[in-house]
């Protein structure tokens, strides 16, 4: 589920070894494409189970977010927030840690050699997603463009009546996957197993 704005901030801060440019920009493709992919089929999803509302904001963040273009929104308007206001600034460097490592949890929380995601691993996947948004709301201002999506998916991963239609689209979609492990580098130690896990916390 989340969002290619992760896969940036991963790219930028968490990716720096001798990977090429080329290669970096072809993964963040890779997870766009993925990315609007599940949100579509997890919309579509939902309104099939009659949630239309929920697959309505779930369609709409896709649309707000995942977009090419855009001044405040899309990746142009999270891009210029990022490089605009954090960007190598020691403020955010500084502070980046706890962020980073969320990050890396959630590619941590998806099964290893490419098993499916059962219900406990969807809860586990929304569970370390939630901690992202909170992080990343720590670090990044309230009125700029990377706070209010984050905002708006902390609301969506939120949701309970989610599961199903998630669960289907992270099995039918390998491509979030591969690119979540790719940005992450190595898992983050104590990762496999969070002792604070808590699904009543979501």
């Amino acid at each position: 589920m989340a969002l290619r704005t992760l896969m940036l901030l991963m790219a930028l801060s968490v990716r720096v070894d001798a990977d090429s440019v080329l290669e970096i920009i072809s993964e963040l493709k890779t997870f766009r494409d993925g990315a609007v992919e599940l949100m579509g089929n997890t919309a579509a999803t939902l309104k099939e189970q009659g949630s239309a509302s929920e697959a309505q904001r779930v369609k709409q963040w896709s649309e707000d977010w995942l977009s090419i273009l855009g001044v405040n929104k899309g990746l142009t308007g999270l891009a210029k927030d990022f490089v605009l206001n954090y960007l190598g600034r020691s403020a955010y460097h500084d502070s980046n840690g706890p962020l980073i490592d969320s990050i890396k949890r959630v590619a941590s929380a998806f099964p290893r050699g490419g098993e499916g995601l059962d219900d406990e691993d969807v809860a586990g996947l929304r569970y370390r997603l939630v901690d992202v948004c909170k992080e990343g709301k720590k670090l990044f201002k309230e009125g700029g463009s990377l706070n209010q999506m984050l905002q708006e998916l902390q609301s969506i991963v939120s949701a309970t009546s989610s599961n199903a239609a998630l669960k289907k689209g992270l099995n039918e979609n390998s491509q979030l996957r591969n690119a979540f492990v790719y940005f992450s580098g190595s898992r983050p130690t104590g990762s496999d197993d969070d002792p604070d896990f808590d699904e009543g916390e979501l």
